[in-house]
């Protein structure tokens, strides 16, 4: 429950810094993991937000956040 609240914080935060889809994704792989998306990371991650545009009122961002902190990437940073 914890994760799904900081990540649905994480993602309000980013959908008001940035103002395109392409910066928000970018800005959510650097805030996370340091890094910007490897090019399959974020064809990946533009689909995801692309399908759930209707979604966005539920948080698009703060789910991509969560798959981003969930991912094995995130827990074993070097």
């Amino acid at each position: 429950m914890y994760k799904r609240q900081e990540s649905k914080l994480a993602g309000e935060r980013i959908n008001k810094m940035e103002e395109s889809d392409i910066d928000r994704i970018r800005t959510a792989y650097f805030l996370t993991l340091g890094r910007m998306p490897n090019s399959s990371e974020f064809e990946l991650a533009l689909k995801f937000v692309s399908e759930n545009t209707s979604n966005k009122q539920n948080n698009i961002w703060g789910s991509l956040i969560h798959s981003i902190i969930s991912s094995v990437q995130f827990r074993y940073l070097d």
